[in-house]
């Protein structure tokens, strides 16, 4: 008895019907935005939504991982360019004091609702978030930063030696 077989592309569908309720993470590799000279290490949680437009379009989670990388990191970078360096890196930022939303959130917000129509419009992937889990400067850069930050603490230091000697002559 022969057994029914369904074409190669109904067998496709069912696997893409059956991952659209799994979600999916994708950790995208550090990459450097020029944009700032920062190092920025991204996730991205996804699924699919709609299996026919996903298996026409991208055909496989390699494919669409691939589409999704290179979405991101362009939305990234171009929205990237709207924040000072400070706004970034501080450590207690603006934002939070008065109410507002911290500004790391706010870009990564920006760049998954930019990303999430496009995505569903063109692959039929639903992106469930799009996070930073690290903001770091290159290689490079770290150790002249780290010589301004002694150097800024030196200064401070000098300046509250040079008070207490001031204020014991006063004595």
């Amino acid at each position: 008895m022969v057994k029914p077989h369904l074409g190669g592309a109904l067998e496709h569908y069912a696997v893409a019907k059956t991952h659209s309720a799994i979600a999916q993470l994708m950790e995208l590799a550090p990459k450097m935005a020029r944009v700032k000279n920062l190092v920025l290490d991204v996730f991205v949680v996804w699924r699919v939504a709609d299996p026919l437009r996903f298996l026409q379009s991208v055909g496989d989670t390699v494919g669409a991982e691939a589409r999704l990388h290179d979405l991101v990191w362009s939305e990234l970078a171009a929205t990237l360019g709207n924040y000072e360096l400070t706004q970034l890196v501080c450590v207690r930022p603006e934002g939070e004091r008065n109410g507002k939303s911290a500004p790391l959130a706010a870009l990564t917000d920006t760049v998954w609702e930019r990303c999430r129509v496009t995505a569903m419009r063109l692959y039929g992937i639903e992106l469930v978030d799009v996070r930073l889990k690290r903001l770091l400067f290159p290689e490079q850069n770290r150790e002249a930063v780290f010589a301004r930050m002694r150097a800024e603490r030196e200064r401070i230091a000098q300046r509250y030696l040079a008070e207490g000697v001031l204020h014991r002559r006063e004595r």
